[in-house]
């Protein structure tokens, strides 16, 4: 009979939009096959429970509760942070009622142990009787919150500032108390590398995506480039007004016939408003059938992202649908350089790598070909959460405390 374990989510996976929650339903999906699975965490506040039919095939119970977010909450959160010295984004996700149900389910269940993903939900570390626990940390917080504070103006920048530091001490703690870590790429654990004991028990697990390639997929009449992602992010947000405003403008100048889809999640009014011009075509909460569809017909998919941390799940995606990308330099942090993703910040050369690009489907052809075979070789998902990583660390810490 498959032993019990206990994933604490931010938020639910279902649907699994945007990178995070991606790797969250991988995580599951992958523990699955070892454990019975009870997850617990916040619902999507669109879709609430409607959406749980693919999760239900992986998990013995979920456990949704609605998350609530207001600005009276957001100047609770901050006074009290001041006085407790917690970070706010610790405050912000904490909820007694899932706190409450954290407890009483360790308490009625023999878990084997708890699986913690994102920072934000191992402040519940004090109500898992302690269990031992696992931690996956989706990025270096500390640091995209200081990276954040950079594009912000006084007093909002000094405020994430000491939001950082705080931040920095919470995370080396959850590190050091762990079984194990999970870092996203080698670039994020070195980030906690001094400290000899975490980086003894700290692992490397790849963000991940299914294979998607469709080998009858054509490539639109025009020339279109895609964006996909959370527009609740804020990097995902800014990077993309940016690049509306500063480059896609000028590419639509010189190229009136290009075409630019964009498909994502919590999508506001300062970029809804360009729906409908400059060739520009916005699908909120597409479904996945549709999003491949756009994804399969582009030229070049962008990833504008100017801050932030961890690595980024939709050049996976594009990758494994074998399209070229073009991305700024931190938008592909942590990936290994490769032929068909291209790595520019400057807006001039970006729009001349675009240029370039457009000019040429049948080059564009064979970069999204070489970026296909990188996705095959080291970011499929079989390849990622297979029996290798349950026997070099789950299995072996078993083993272990059996003795």
């Amino acid at each position: 009979m498959k032993k019990k374990i206990l994933f604490i989510t931010k938020f639910i996976p279902a649907p699994a939009y945007g990178g995070g929650l991606k790797r969250n339903f991988a995580w599951i999906k992958f523990l699955s096959k070892y454990y019975k699975v009870d997850v617990i965490g916040y619902w999507n506040k669109d879709f609430g429970n409607s959406k749980i039919k693919e999760l239900k095939k992986y998990t013995n119970n979920i456990y949704g509760y609605p998350f609530v977010r207001t600005k009276k909450t957001l100047i609770k959160n901050t006074l009290d942070s001041f006085i407790s010295k917690e970070p706010i984004i610790n405050l912000q996700y904490y909820n007694k009622e899932i706190a409450n149900k954290i407890n009483q389910l360790c308490t009625d269940n023999q878990y084997d142990f708890v699986f913690f993903a994102e920072i934000a939900t191992v402040q519940y570390k004090k109500h898992i009787n302690n269990i031992p626990f696992y931690f996956d940390d989706h990025n270096v917080e500390y640091e995209l919150i200081k990276r954040t504070s950079e594009y912000e103006t006084f007093p909002m920048n000094i405020m994430l500032k000491r939001e950082s530091r705080l931040m920095k001490n919470v995370e080396i703690q959850a590190l050091s108390e762990s079984k194990s870590n999970f870092f996203v790429s080698e670039r994020d654990l070195k980030a906690f590398s001094c400290s000899k004991k975490i980086k003894k028990k700290s692992f490397v697990v790849n963000n991940t995506y299914a294979n998607m390639r469709n080998d009858l997929a054509k490539y639109s009449n025009s020339p279109t480039l895609m964006f996909v992602g959370s527009l609740s992010w804020k990097p995902n947000k800014h990077g993309l007004i940016h690049f509306i405003k500063n480059i896609y403008t000028e590419l639509y100048l010189n190229t009136p016939s290009i075409k630019f889809n964009i498909v994502g999640s919590a999508i506001n009014s300062d970029i809804k408003e360009y729906d409908g011009k400059m060739n520009i075509k916005i699908y909120e909460n597409a479904e996945e059938k549709l999003k491949n569809k756009l994804i399969d017909e582009s030229w070049i998919c962008v990833v504008p992202v100017y801050f932030g941390s961890g690595t980024r799940i939709k050049i996976l995606e594009y990758w494994s649908h074998s399209k070229t990308v073009v991305s700024t330099k931190l938008g592909a942090e942590g990936l290994p350089s490769v032929k068909g993703t291209f790595i520019v910040d400057d807006d001039a050369e970006i729009i001349n790598s675009i240029q370039r690009l457009l000019s040429n489907p049948t080059r564009l052809k064979k970069l999204g070909e070489h970026n296909y075979q990188i996705f095959k070789e080291k970011y499929e998902e079989e390849n990622v959460y297979g029996d290798t990583l349950y026997s070099t660390v789950f299995t072996k810490w078993l083993f272990k405390s059996k003795k």
